[in-house]
């Protein structure tokens, strides 16, 4: 009985979801904004960016230059995005991402998205991820003029962040391009001080014409060191005015008499090189001169180039910081350590034919020899393996159906029987583009749950690789602007931490249902931005999230200062309903899921104005403003507040030569 209630409760709330978005008044269809460059990551990358009549007007950067890009995965154009909308927020945290209480610290996705890479990872990528340079995210550029931007933060507590970015085409056939941040807070509490720095470098020499050869480079450097408190010991000190005074608060790790900082830190990196390139082996004579021969069979090549590292210290160790994890006698000059790292080298080729059913359809092949290593401590383990990939897309963009489906499968090594099948169809059908998707995988745990090490203490499990199958559909309507989309997965044999900082394997199934939207309203100057994710799950599983949070802007947009200087300004929140939210272990670089700590928080709510005079762009906002009125900070997990209410300036400076 009790779980008809809760189902019953669900479709009821995915019906008014529906309802909200599909019978709500039409509102003005807007312009779609594909870009990462000066990016807002709470934008989707396959979502349009809306905007008013009056921004529309300051959409381009400059009249006199053209500059779009693309990626690795395809070549469709995506172009720079200017607006102001929501610029105020976190540069590189989408909606459902969320720290855990200082600006650059490790990052929890309240809505869980399983790994479905074949190939075997190390484990700690995914609590930084969305701050990686990789070349999941490289943007190869094409510009008509030589563009550089500069972007910088400054926030309470001397929190700072800056980027740097760069492009410029040589020629018409090649581009260039730099991209430099670094950013960090010491934070409200002690020993939580974050430092980042990112680099990423891009290639790309693009042909015109009937030249045989192509390629595209990407090379990223991402290095982030966080020191680590362990949490502040209690909740129940934050309305203390002895404590108004966060620094002043205990937290579990402690330093030593005159240190500067933590004595527990994690060191993260992440280094990479990616290269692909394309020789065309013949072309297909046009039918008259005025247009260009068509590429024949194309051999293709790709190098991948992947470092990645974790290491942990802990200078000045107490026994009572370790009882989970084993028992363990420390001497007064005794430091913990781990250094774990893996190292990946891919080397495909393989062939392309772009020309089948008249060009409509692109099929590509490929063979790949893999080399991984892995390391942890004082021990080296090798192993080798070899894969097939096959894709096969639609090749031409005003196609009524766009598709396309990968598959990747291992046949040789310790990653044998590892695969990953995904696939996608869409139509446009008037004013809605629907689209359907589906994703299988079966891969290794990550190695740290199955191999793990330090100076102290160790594990080994032997569990069974993961099952995935994710199936999905998404609607967009151009002319009313909403999107929503709903996916279920299942895993099989998921693996999780628990609260004894111990890996589990989960045997039964676990199933996930997603269902997530938005809409953009516009009346006269001011618009309202709604998202919603509702998620829902298999009863009794060992992870961690809300059934449902939302998001709201509530925006008033003019010209101001004799119609120089285009504005808006208003109000941003977030919310979810309480839930037993995971809890962040230091000692493992890990988030330990199933805990019985319950988050129960009043909404964030911030204001923000956003301004721009032509390619110069400055905001300042206000954010947890309820903490102005009350000093019990919100919680984000067990013993990692969110900041006091913070005052934050930022601007993006866009200079076109």
């Amino acid at each position: 009985m009790h779980s008809y209630k809760h189902s019953y409760h669900f479709l009821k709330v995915l019906a008014y979801c529906i309802l909200f978005f599909c019978v709500l008044p039409k509102v003005q269809a807007q312009r779609r904004f594909n870009s990462n460059v000066g990016e807002n990551k709470n934008i989707d990358a396959n979502k349009k960016d809306s905007t008013s009549k009056l921004n529309r007007k300051h959409e381009h950067i400059d009249n006199h230059v053209d500059i779009f890009f693309t990626d690795f995965k395809s070549n469709q154009k995506k172009y720079v995005d200017t607006s102001i909308l929501l610029f105020h927020r976190d540069r590189y945290l989408n909606n459902w991402q969320q720290n855990i209480g200082n600006s650059g610290s490790v990052v929890y996705d309240i809505k869980p998205i399983f790994n479905t890479s074949p190939t075997r990872q190390l484990g700690f990528q995914s609590i930084m991820k969305p701050y990686l340079f990789i070349a999941d995210n490289a943007r190869f550029i094409n510009t008509t003029k030589p563009y550089t931007e500069f972007w910088y933060k400054a926030g309470g507590q001397k929190e700072q962040g800056g980027e740097l970015f760069h492009t410029q085409n040589f020629t018409p056939e090649n581009n260039f391009s730099f991209r430099y941040a670094k950013y960090g807070a010491p934070g409200y509490f002690t020993n939580q001080k974050t430092n980042h720095d990112h680099l990423a470098i891009t290639f790309q020499y693009k042909p015109s014409k009937n030249k045989r050869y192509s390629t595209k480079l990407f090379f990223g450097i991402n290095q982030i060191k966080q020191d680590e408190n362990g949490g502040i010991v209690s909740d129940t000190v934050l309305p203390y005015v002895n404590y108004a005074l966060r620094t002043l608060i205990p937290v579990v790790y402690e330093s030593a008499f005159g240190a500067k900082g933590s004595n527990v830190v994690n060191y993260f990196r992440h280094n990479e090189l990616q290269m692909q390139n394309y020789f065309i082996v013949g072309f297909k004579k046009a039918k008259d001169s005025t247009t260009a021969n068509k590429p024949g069979f194309q051999i293709v090549h790709t190098l991948k180039i992947i470092g990645e590292k974790q290491v942990f210290k802990n200078k000045n160790p107490l026994l009572k910081n370790y009882t989970k994890l084993d028992t363990i006698l420390f001497k007064t000059t005794d430091s913990v350590y781990t250094n774990h790292s893996i190292g990946t080298i891919q080397n495909e080729i393989g062939g392309q034919l772009p020309n089948i059913a008249g060009g409509k359809i692109l099929l590509n092949a490929s063979i790949g020899f893999e080399l991984q290593t892995f390391q942890k401590i004082n021990s080296t383990n090798t192993y080798y393996n070899n894969y097939v990939k096959a894709n096969i897309q639609s090749n031409q963009e005003k196609l009524k159906w766009q598709y396309a489906a990968n598959a990747q499968f291992y046949f040789v090594g310790n990653a044998a029987g590892n695969y990953v099948i995904d696939a996608f169809a869409s139509r446009k059908i008037k004013n809605n583009i629907i689209e359907v998707n589906a994703t299988q995988s079966l891969n290794n745990p990550a190695w740290i749950s199955t191999d793990y090490a330090s100076n102290f203490y160790n594990w080994q499990n032997g569990f069974g690789k993961i099952f995935n199958t994710t199936i999905g559909a998404k609607i967009t309507n151009e002319a009313k602007y909403f999107q929503i989309a709903v996916n279920n997965a299942t895993v099989v044999n998921y693996v999780y931490w628990d609260t004894n900082l111990a890996a589990q394997q989960l045997k039964n199934p676990l199933s996930l249902l997603q269902l997530d939207g938005s809409k953009d309203m516009h009346w006269r100057k001011f618009s309202w931005l709604q998202e919603l994710l509702i998620q829902k799950a298999t009863s009794n599983t060992p992870i961690n999230f809300p059934a449902f949070a939302a998001r709201t802007k509530i925006a008033y947009t003019n010209y101001i200062f004799n119609k120089s200087m285009l504005a808006s300004m208003g109000i941003d929140a977030y919310y979810n309903t309480p839930y037993s939210v995971a809890s962040y272990q230091p000692l493992i670089a890990q988030f330990a899921n199933a805990s019985a700590y319950q988050q129960n928080n009043v909404p964030r709510i911030g204001v923000f104005f956003n301004s721009k005079i032509k390619r110069f762009r400055v905001y300042i906002s206000a954010d947890e403003l309820l903490q102005a009125t009350s000093n019990y900070n919100r919680i984000l997990m067990q013993g990692y507040p969110a900041t006091d209410w913070i005052l934050r300036a930022g601007f993006s400076w866009v200079m076109v030569n």
